[in-house]
């Protein structure tokens, strides 16, 4: 996931598709395979989610950025193994609490660590 500004740095070359629900897969730029290489696909191709200005995680995108260099952040499903995706708040934060992995979640305006 990324912002708009910050989307040049992650493909390479232009893509001309609606990119808000990561329904399109792209070729990563070469950047991007070397700062984020858990995000790219074995034939080099990502599924890129671009954020509008407005979405709380785009300031976190843009502090995240500005430390590391790197322009997107990985989003993908969270559920544990067999478990269904989660579909509420309570899913999220039972799966939260129930698997050590995960040491930071954001829900809502909120961000619970471990």
């Amino acid at each position: 996931v990324t912002t708009r500004a910050l989307l040049a740095e992650c493909l390479d070359g232009p893509v001309n598709a609606d990119l808000r629900f990561m329904n399109v897969a792209a070729p990563a730029s070469d950047s991007l395979k070397e700062k984020a290489a858990s995000c790219v696909h074995l034939d080099g191709s990502i599924r890129v989610q671009v954020l509008d200005d407005a979405h709380p995680l785009h300031p976190v995108i843009e502090a995240y950025h500005a430390a590391t260099g790197c322009p997107a952040l990985a989003n993908t499903s969270f559920n544990i193994g067999s478990e269904p995706i989660v579909h509420s708040f309570e899913d999220a934060m039972r799966t939260f609490m129930f698997d050590d992995r995960i040491t930071a979640m954001l829900g809502g305006n909120t961000l619970f660590t471990k």
